[in-house]
């Protein structure tokens, strides 16, 4: 066999077998008989497979010679200290010159030979007391399901935090008093008005088990004015994460969010609140180490903000600070993975998630900065943002349950970051006429092992 050429299965071959590539026996779990010769060179692999109570094999029944790599995918569970033999011949000679796999964690491993057998020893590690007689191995690409929560979360911040800044706008425009509210979506008179929206982002959680998503999102809402100091609207939304991990695996999540908002004028300060609920169609494929175990849980994201702005005029410009918390609660519903496999033995990869939740609270700070000017009848107002939030929550990041096909029970949490993250933000509206604005604003989020650019686009009009 060829170097980049795979032979994979359970059964028999009669004939000598010469391996420059890859021999992957059982093709999830099972034994490959070779009734004459193997011969393993320095470029060849040798893939076996191992659960807590099954392995597949290699059977020879001539001369076996081995060299180059072994390498042993160990399906999620519980391992007792045992020995596992992996290839038997009639007499055998070399050894593998490297091995590759997940050792159970506590355990220690060792690749065994006799003239006949090469066998895999768990046992416990030096040093240890007779109790450590078990180890455990965690799912592979186990934080595939919290970073895409985490993804989804940072997204609705986003959200939250474009409906929060409708009850700001830029300084020259007043409605009907001299004190009246601004806003920085919804420019030009007050009143009734509506307003869209369309982001698309990358967000990068960093590290080894980190992920890279886009997200796509279209946002809208339409307030009507109470009174001449406070507006009340509805706010919906739909948007798609897709993410992709280093690893090979994915996930996407659909959704659809809406609620309510609010913003007054109280003197010198102005209110803004907003509550909303966002359910999600999660979509999750798995790398195990012997293909793609999927799954499509559903999950809701309860959310709610509130925000104090203090407009100063300075000349030309106007100073804006900003406080606020945000605050989030995510599901992830139960689910059962799949994986398909022409072997039923293959049902010892996949794991089973129970209903796992992810809780954040954010006080946050932003100061903004923006000077209005006209240029051929048109007015702009570029703007500048610059601030920092704290998540004030224990679990910093969202931690999946799921059960091994063993009853192994694991949490598993997405990649670490920080508790603090840095916001920076540049925008320009135009307004052309009294009644309606576009604008474009980038958002950039940054935190430790996490990066986050926005960027959107808007239209606003008031009646």
């Amino acid at each position: 066999m060829q170097n980049r050429g795979t032979l994979r299965g359970h059964g028999t071959i009669v004939g000598d077998v010469t391996s420059d590539g890859i021999v992957w026996s059982g093709g999830s779990m099972g034994t490959l008989t070779i009734r004459g010769n193997y011969t393993q060179s320095a470029d060849g692999t040798l893939q076996l497979d191992v659960t807590p109570t099954q392995f597949s094999m290699l059977k020879v029944s001539g001369h076996a010679s081995l060299a180059g790599t072994l390498d042993l995918i160990f399906a999620p569970g519980t391992y007792a200290t045992s020995k596992f033999p992996l290839v038997q011949a009639g007499s055998l000679s070399g050894t593998f010159s490297t091995v590759t796999g997940t050792v159970p964690g506590s355990l220690d491993s060792q690749i065994n030979y006799s003239a006949t057998a090469a066998e895999l020893v768990l046992m416990q590690e030096s040093g240890t007391q007779g109790s450590a007689t078990r180890g455990w191995v965690i799912p592979l690409d186990s934080s595939l399901f919290g970073n895409l929560m985490r993804s989804i979360n940072l997204a609705g911040q986003q959200d939250m935090g474009s409906v929060l800044d409708v009850a700001l706008m830029s300084h020259d425009v007043q409605c009907k008093a001299d004190h009246a509210p601004a806003m920085q979506n919804v420019s030009s008179a007050c009143g009734n008005g509506a307003w869209v929206q369309y982001t698309g982002s990358n967000i990068s959680l960093d590290g080894a088990n980190g992920l890279n998503s886009t997200t796509f999102g279209l946002l809208g809402g339409a307030d009507y004015a109470v009174s001449d100091l406070v507006h009340v609207g509805l706010q919906a939304g739909v948007g798609q994460v897709n993410g992709s991990d280093k690893l090979g695996g994915n996930g996407r999540a659909d959704n659809v969010h809406g609620g309510l908002y609010a913003y007054a004028d109280a003197g010198p300060t102005v209110l803004s609140a907003v509550v909303d609920t966002m359910h999600s169609d999660y979509h999750f494929n798995r790398i195990t180490g012997i293909g793609t175990a999927t799954s499509a849980p559903g999950g809701h994201m309860l959310s709610a903000a509130l925000q104090a702005a203090w407009p100063v005029q300075l000349a030309q410009w106007q100073l804006t600070p900003k406080v606020g918390v945000l605050y989030q609660q995510q599901t992830l519903d139960g689910f059962g993975e799949a994986l398909n496999s022409t072997n039923p033995e293959a049902s010892s990869f996949p794991v089973d998630g129970t209903r796992s939740r992810y809780t954040t609270l954010q006080p946050y700070a932003v100061m903004a900065l923006e000077h209005s000017f006209v240029a051929h009848g048109v007015t702009y107002v570029p703007e500048v943002n610059l601030g920092y939030r704290y998540d004030t929550h224990n679990a910093v990041t969202p931690i999946v349950q799921v059960t091994a096909q063993d009853g192994t029970l694991f949490d598993l949490p997405s990649a670490a970051q920080g508790r603090g993250m840095g916001m920076a933000s540049a925008r320009i509206t135009t307004q052309a006429s009294a009644s309606w604005s576009l604008y474009a604003d980038y958002q950039g989020f940054f935190g430790s092992r996490l990066h986050d650019n926005a960027l959107s686009v808007g239209f606003t009009k008031r009646f």
